[in-house]
């Protein structure tokens, strides 16, 4: 038999499940129903198999169960800030090149949402390795940050002690920078800004001007007068 300490414990959980619930449902928006709606409707296109999941249940089952779905669905994206619909267009084009017929997890569309955040032609963990080893090689005076990729120049940024990372083994050199680069990605992923690199340094130049022999005359002749 369970303790009263343990049934009271149950209850504090179920209570604050509930709230959670009673809290989400306040703060979301038709619009945001409407949302999840729409993708089901898309899903429910490009995912044959998941309703042959369903047909073996009474339809009131099958309605619970869809209904249980969407909700899912819709607390996750709003956890996560999913409302952009080129995010979930680009999440759309992933699944369409997914040979799999069965519906996506949730977790894995909102990983695909995320992924449409990073810009293209963003290099990935070899590529900008590449770039940075060779950026490394040049001459110290010829490495100006502004001509690395962003994403590059943000994981160089960030590696922490680049005295020690330049003098690891080849295996944990790059190792380390495929990690602080996945960091990188992460932050894209979310809508988060890089770091900017600084701007080009700029020569300076030293001007000369030539001395004007009849006005430093005559402003010398204006100080005497002042004295008198």
């Amino acid at each position: 038999m369970d303790s009263p300490h343990h049934l009271r414990s149950h209850l504090e959980i179920t209570i604050s499940k509930a709230d959670s619930l009673d809290n989400a449902r306040q703060s979301e928006t038709p619009q945001d129903r409407d949302l999840i709606s729409g993708i089901f409707e898309r899903l429910s296109s490009a995912c044959p198999a998941w309703k042959q999941s369903l047909a073996g249940l009474p339809v009131n089952e099958a309605q619970a169960v869809l209904n249980q779905t969407k909700r899912d669905w819709l607390n996750a994206f709003m956890e996560n800030g999913i409302n952009d619909s080129r995010l979930i267009n680009y999440a759309f084009s992933k699944l369409l090149n997914d040979p799999n017929p069965f519906m996506p997890t949730v977790g894995m569309f909102i990983g695909w949402c995320q992924e449409g955040n990073i810009p293209e032609g963003t290099k990935n963990s070899l590529e900008s390795y590449k770039e940075v080893c060779a950026y490394q090689c040049l001459p110290r005076e010829k490495r100006q940050p502004y001509g690395l990729s962003p994403e590059v120049w943000h994981t160089l940024n960030n590696l922490g002690d680049l005295a020690n990372w330049r003098q690891m083994e080849k295996i944990k050199h790059k190792k380390y920078w495929e990690e602080e680069h996945e960091r990188t990605l992460e932050r894209l992923r979310n809508g988060e800004p890089l770091d900017e690199a600084p701007p080009p340094r700029q020569a300076i130049e030293k001007t000369h001007t030539p001395l004007n022999k009849s006005a430093a005359i005559e402003q010398l002749r204006k100080m005497r007068e002042g004295l008198k």
